[in-house]
């Protein structure tokens, strides 16, 4: 039996429209060397930074989850045929700009070939199980091994093990923890999206959430700057390191979106 093809959620397509441009501001700042710049790109980029990308994410898992829904086990091969074709673009992309997204959504994708059939269950739990497994790795792994912070260059980025360490690890996206906002895209497209009243239930949780974990970083930053500056700068809620407090930012952001 056929599938029941379901309405095109429309509102997706705009926030795809929107993470995007918002990803091309940020990777404009950081391709032109704007850090701590004062103009319009540079302050909006610096609110986007991180988030965008988050959503873009969350997005793409939510376009696999509602197309695993509608077909047939052949969605699997067309992940990974989908996964191969960005990590080809992906790494010519990196010959010319090191902060590509498009290879490390080429391992997402592989993932999600495995994991679209996998219950709900184990996806929430892959998904904090992510989110938790980074601190860990920082205390066990050397965060800067490989970078030059001052010019945003990676030494070894083009040895196996440097490669692998920065897909994985330390890189601008690594694979742990932000697996997880594919996964709760995945989540998310098992969810009555076209329900209105679960559309505004998810905006106004979001917002919520964002706002609590904003605040919550921002005093806990306060406070612990007094005992050690480097203990205050994995409560933030900024991209690098992707701590829990920025992985539950860019969640709640997404979701509001």
């Amino acid at each position: 039996m056929t599938p029941t093809p379901s309405p095109r959620l429309q509102g997706l397509d705009l926030a795809r429209y929107f993470a995007f441009v918002g990803m091309v501001i940020v990777n404009f700042k950081i391709a032109m060397g704007a850090e701590g710049g004062t103009g319009v790109v540079a302050i909006l980029s610096t609110a986007l930074e991180g988030r965008a990308a988050a959503c873009f994410v969350v997005l793409a898992g939510i376009g696999l989850g509602l197309a695993s829904n509608r077909s047939t086990d052949s969605i699997a091969a067309t992940t990974v045929r989908r996964a191969a074709f960005l990590m080809g673009l992906g790494m010519v992309n990196m010959l010319i700009f090191d902060a590509d997204i498009l290879h490390y959504y080429a391992v997402y994708f592989m993932f999600a070939a495995v994991l679209l059939r996998a219950s709900t269950r184990l996806l929430a739990s892959l998904t904090v199980m992510l989110i938790l497994m980074f601190p860990v790795m920082l205390l066990i792994f050397n965060y800067d091994s490989g970078w030059d912070w001052k010019l945003y260059t990676y030494a070894d980025l083009w040895t196996i093990r440097g490669f692998l360490r920065h897909l994985l690890f330390n890189g601008w996206h690594p694979v742990i923890p932000w697996l997880a906002f594919l996964l709760a895209g995945i989540l998310l497209s098992r969810m009555p999206l076209q329900s209105r009243r679960f559309q505004i239930g998810l905006i106004l949780t979001g917002a919520v959430i964002y706002a609590v974990t904003e605040a919550t970083s921002a005093i806990a930053v306060q406070s612990l700057r007094e005992i050690d500056p480097e203990l205050a700068d994995l409560a933030t809620t900024l991209p690098i390191p992707p701590m829990p407090f920025y992985m539950i930012a860019g969640l709640s952001s997404a979701a509001a979106s």
